[in-house]
């Protein structure tokens, strides 16, 4: 049985009753498991659990075994109905519906199959569904968060005489020999059904914990702390995780994978190089190994240097490193450096193999980065213009690119050069108004943003002169002062050094075949196609494409 396999059998001490069986049974085990009184108010039962997934959590280190008896425990005491039972006859009775009739012990625990439901009591509210970024440093390490949420509160309830509750009612016509019934919204309540007193929102802080290993798009639910209405149990909120895009790092389930351009020099005699690891205050100083020469397209791989894998934090996945061997510039060689490559570099001096094996470009470009022009031999006068990409991939290899000019364009991807990461708007952030095309005389006024998503896509903003306008995001750009610049830019050129009280890990990793290489999966049960991308399957970083 589940629970005697669960709680090792059913004891007869502690404060006993008699049970099916007519011995003694035990109805105070389930609230030691939670280290709670027998008198505990669905609160505190409540607060113990979250107090103990602290400490038994497998994301925190906690025993498996332990955490399952733990959580079979709070699922029978913070259910009023399974709770009741337990008190009148302790586990057997939880297990057959009742301390001297039989029920069905899977409907008790929501497994099971198929059979006819029965009354669960009032509904609960709607839950509250909210969406949190989180960072692949969070998905390295996990932790507490707080996150604001807005709930509904009342103090009393109205129910509507006209509908019962319902919202609707049903309309019976007679035409001839014929009824008929058309169900009708209630004119009384304007089908709300019920009307409450004193209904307002409230602002509470939710306290969550954020799983080692969490995936783009996993839920978890955080029972009871949504919306709090008379005569209905208390709402829930679910939170889903969105996983933001790492500036070097690229997801593939467990494992890390990152790009690395070489010189030639470096290809050739080796390489050595800092990356800041997602731990904190850890880098990874990586390495080739003795006489090793990288090939362009080369990928190493460190074993268990790469994310946990969600459920068993212990195991941790791969990083990958992808290299791309960068020549030296046309014209920088001169002619005594160029023969004397040619007699240390010659076909005759070195061995060559030559696969003629193209490989992918590493970088993605989304809607919303910033991008530059490059490269181009039909409109030269268009090389270096910055704009917005305000369409990916609008056809194959291509991308709408709104210049600064307000003039759209579709550039190939090879033209393009990324300048930063999608903007993160905010209110309250300095902005500038560039690329505005039929109020061109905007182009170049700063502003605060007021109210975000005035419309789709769309931004309030209150310019310095006092004027509140509408402006698209990709007309929009973050605005910092020359202070400002020149503090982020040594707070950017100081991230990428490590401190001095931080650790240098030197690493070494092998050259290894990415077309037979078997990613690891982000979590225990998880496939290995596993991924932060959107789309069927997911469009991440394939074994050719880091």
């Amino acid at each position: 049985m589940f629970f005697e396999e669960m709680f090792g059998g059913m004891p007869g001490g502690g404060h006993s009753h008699h049970g099916m069986g007519g011995g003694d049974v035990d109805t105070e085990g389930l609230y030691k498991e939670l280290e709670v009184g027998k008198n505990a108010t669905d609160r505190e039962i409540k607060k113990a659990w979250r107090k103990l997934c602290k400490t038994h959590h497998p994301d925190r280190g906690g025993d498996p075994e332990i955490f399952k008896k733990k959580e079979a425990a709070y699922g029978v005491l913070s259910d009023k109905e399974k709770r009741s039972l337990y008190d009148q006859g302790g586990l057997e009775a939880v297990q057959h519906g009742g301390v001297g009739g039989p029920a069905n012990f899977a409907d008790l625990f929501g497994f099971g199959g198929r059979r006819q439901a029965r009354d669960t009591g009032p509904k609960k509210p709607a839950a509250i569904r909210e969406h949190y970024t989180v960072t692949l440093e969070d998905v390295f390490r996990g932790g507490e968060r707080t996150l604001p949420v807005t709930i509904k509160a009342a103090d009393d309830v109205d129910v509507c005489s006209r509908c019962s509750g319902r919202g609707q009612y049903m309309e019976t016509v007679r035409r001839g020999p014929m009824i008929m019934q058309t169900q009708r919204e209630c004119p009384r309540c304007d089908g709300r059904g019920k009307s409450y007193s004193n209904e307002r929102n409230v602002k509470k802080d939710l306290e969550f914990f954020i799983p080692a290993g969490v995936k783009n798009g996993d839920k978890i639910t955080l029972h009871d702390e949504g919306h709090q209405l008379p005569d209905m149990p208390r709402g829930d909120v679910i939170v889903q995780f969105k996983v933001k895009k790492h500036a070097v790092f690229k997801r593939m389930g467990a494992d890390l994978a990152m790009a690395k351009e070489l010189t030639l020099v470096e290809a050739l005699c080796g390489f050595e190089f800092l990356v800041k690891s997602l731990e904190e205050q850890q880098w990874f100083k990586i390495q080739s190994e003795k006489g090793q020469v990288v090939q362009h397209g080369d990928v190493i791989k460190i074993e268990e240097h790469g994310l946990p894998q969600k459920g068993e934090r212990r195991s941790r996945g791969n990083l990958y490193v992808r290299f791309s061997v960068i020549l030296p510039q046309s014209g920088s060689l001169s002619a005594d450096a160029k023969k004397t490559i040619r007699q240390v570099l010659g076909a005759d001096k070195v061995k060559y193999e030559m696969p003629n094996q193209a490989l992918n470009d590493t970088r993605e470009i989304d809607s919303g980065i910033r991008v530059k022009l490059i490269g181009l031999g039909n409109r030269p006068d268009l090389n270096g213009t910055a704009g917005v990409v305000v369409e990916a991939n609008h056809k194959p290899g291509a991308h709408a690119v709104q210049l600064e000019t307000g003039q759209v364009v579709s550039v190939p991807e090879k033209m393009l050069e990324i300048l930063g990461d999608p903007v993160e708007w905010r209110s309250g952030m300095r902005v500038k108004l560039t690329g505005l095309s039929n109020n061109k005389e905007l182009n170049g006024a700063l502003g605060r943003i007021m109210t975000m998503d005035v419309k789709p896509g769309a931004h309030a903003v209150k310019l310095d002169n006092g004027k509140v306008v509408s402006v698209l995001s990709h007309l929009l750009e973050p605005y910092e002062s020359n202070a400002q610049k020149k503090k982020n830019k040594k707070k950017k050129a100081d991230a990428n050094k490590p401190k001095a009280t931080d650790t240098v890990e030197e690493l070494v990793g092998e050259i290894i075949d990415m077309d037979k290489e078997v990613h690891t999966a982000a979590g225990i049960g998880h496939n290995n196609e596993d991924d932060d991308e959107e789309g069927p399957g997911g469009e991440g970083v394939g074994c050719r494409q880091m």
